[in-house]
């Protein structure tokens, strides 16, 4: 078997109207002429029945690719760290055949799989406009793809499929949502508890996807939150920023939490185990490139960077190196500290999980599966508990409810007094809700939760207030300011309506504008005080469900309070 090598000359072009190759697309067809498959697949090794592990190990979703020319690198994944496995993967053709399935079923891979508790799913692949207009606008010719894939996942004792059909044109958008559909529901009957899952564009140029009905629909959203430099950029940069200028990690998925309605829990963040290398006209960050760009490998270019010394582009919290050999040339990746940050990122932002392209392409090396191990392992502390609210049962009890958090064993709730400055633990409770009672009716108390196990804390939660009441509580004070980029969120809001409302002899329950958005909460006060800060529908949250629900509440007699700079 030859050895893969990362070779490629035209990446994702984020251009307006212009589909560019994308890495998938790239490596597929350099691979598909490079690559000599072989018997190592195993094909014949008997399926073994699959009992699903419900344990919550890893603690998010884990989705990594397996591209079929990393051949056997998957006897060396750590399983347990990896919720789904996408085999990639099956191309198919405009009239919904498969016309190269690249070694699937590997029957041994999906045995393994299996026995660590993770999925394995089939990737559908279509990198072809036309093609994917022919299909799409073909009932027939859609159906004939879901009977092949149902046909081809079920036969393997697979799990699910994962759709990667790049150059979408925009005159596809319903037929793709329909297909989905279609797709969704044949899976379901023949494969109860399978998943369906799409690879998506970190940003939509043509307006092609209906990111709020595929996420409905489906089980994920996989973004590819890579190429945002590429090899043919006129400038080094980050493949991946996480923060910065112009599109960045940040950007793609508050867009994705916008047009999805805040469906953050069926949103995968796609990340790169590769980077880009370019011959530049300097040795400064952002130089200009005097010629096309290589991608290579995470193993590769880590190594580099151990030998030319690594530096840190703090704007955009990525590594990056730099040597000369006949001239600069430029690296540009992420490593562990850089994958850190993103996945606290997604983790903060309660998305469904993280995602990676590809499996493998860390080699030998082990400080990535320990960083999944640390963040998502069986060993990670819990993660912060979300869509938290606090409301009166009465009496002078109260009862504070959150998601999220499932490895915890304990949850700690904790009074913040005055600025902050002192808390004190007040309970530790095995149970959720939390429960507290006897507290001093029409004294204010400001509450926050950190979720506990074995292995260490979550960070806190934001800080929310209550005001105990036997009487039925007239007001609910909405916390949305939820954002932290371009502006200044000292996050004591709370602080300042709760006091003035309970200055005014009022009780008061809270929630943050998650809990409002899933109904954890219902709207059924004499008055809401929403607070959203420097929030706005361009960035990320007052968004459309929420001004729904606010609606409703106005129509049905409510009164409203909200203030922000962009109301």
């Amino acid at each position: 078997m030859k050895k893969p090598i990362l070779i490629f000359f035209s990446i994702l072009c984020f251009v307006f109207g212009e589909h560019k190759p994308s890495i998938h697309q790239q490596q597929l067809e350099y691979y598909n002429i490079h690559y000599t498959e072989s018997n190592e697949q195993l094909k014949s090794i008997p399926l073994l029945p699959y009992y699903r592990n419900n344990n919550s190990t890893p603690s998010h979703e884990v989705f990594g690719y397996h591209p079929y020319w990393m051949g056997t690198a998957w006897t060396n994944y750590n399983f347990n760290l990896i919720s789904t496995l996408a085999y990639f993967g099956a191309e198919v053709t405009a009239t919904g055949g498969i016309s190269d399935d690249h070694g699937w079923p590997t029957t041994s891979l999906i045995n393994t799989a299996h026995a660590a508790g993770t999925d394995v799913v089939l990737t559908a692949i279509l990198f072809n406009s036309s093609d994917i207009a022919t299909l799409l606008s073909s009932s027939s010719y859609r159906q004939t793809l879901i009977n092949n894939l149902v046909n081809s996942v079920s036969s393997a004792g697979a799990d699910g499929v994962n759709i990667d059909f790049e150059g979408m044109p925009a005159s596809q958008k319903n037929n793709m949502v329909q297909f989905i559909t279609d797709l969704k529901n044949a899976f379901e009957t023949t494969i109860p508890g399978s998943q369906v899952t799409l690879a998506m564009p970190a940003v939509d140029w043509s307006n092609a996807w209906d990111y709020d009905a595929l996420a409905t629909i489906s089980d994920g959203l996989f973004i590819m939150g890579y190429a945002y430099h590429y090899s043919g950029s006129s400038v080094s940069g980050p493949n991946s920023p996480l923060s910065g200028s112009g599109y960045t990690i940040t950007w793609t998925v508050n867009d994705y939490l916008n047009k999805t309605n805040n469906q953050a829990d069926k949103i995968i963040l796609g990340l790169p185990y590769y980077g880009f290398e370019w011959p530049t006209s300097s040795g400064t960050a952002g130089a200009s490139t005097t010629g096309t760009g290589s991608a290579k490998f995470y193993s590769e270019m880590e190594s580099n960077a151990l030998s030319f010394g690594k530096l840190w582009h703090a704007q955009s919290q990525t590594p990056w190196y730099k040597y000369q050999n006949s001239g600069w040339v430029q690296g540009w990746y992420d490593d562990s500290l850089s994958l850190s940050l993103k996945y606290d990122f997604a983790m903060n932002q309660n998305l469904k999980g993280v995602g990676i392209w590809a499996l493998g392409y860390d080699g030998s090396e082990t400080e990535l599966w320990d960083l999944l191990a640390h963040k998502f392992g069986a060993t990670a502390p819990p993660t912060t508990p979300g869509k938290l609210s606090i409301r009166n049962v009465g009496n002078g009890d109260i009862m504070i409810d959150f998601n999220g958090a499932n490895t915890a064993s304990e949850f700690a709730v904790l009074r913040s007094y005055l600025n902050y400055t002192n808390v004190d633990t007040i309970i530790i409770s095995n149970q959720r809700p939390v429960i507290i009672e006897n507290l001093n009716e029409g004294e204010t108390y400001y509450f926050a939760v950190v979720a506990l196990n074995d292995f260490g804390a979550s960070p806190q939660t934001e800080y929310l207030g209550i005001v105990p009441s036997s009487s039925p509580v007239p007001c609910l004070i909405v916390n949305g300011f939820d954002r932290t980029s371009g502006t200044t969120n000292t996050h004591n809001f709370i602080r300042q309506h709760g006091d003035a409302i309970a200055n005014s002899g009022l009780a008061f329950d809270s929630a943050t504008n998650e809990a409002v958005i899933h109904n954890e909460i219902e709207l059924n006060y004499t008055f809401v005080d929403w607070i959203l800060g420097e929030e706005g529908t361009a960035n990320s949250t007052f968004n459309y469900e929420e001004q729904d629900q606010v609606k409703d509440y106005l129509e049905n007699g409510g009164f409203l309070f909200l203030s922000g700079s962009e109301v």
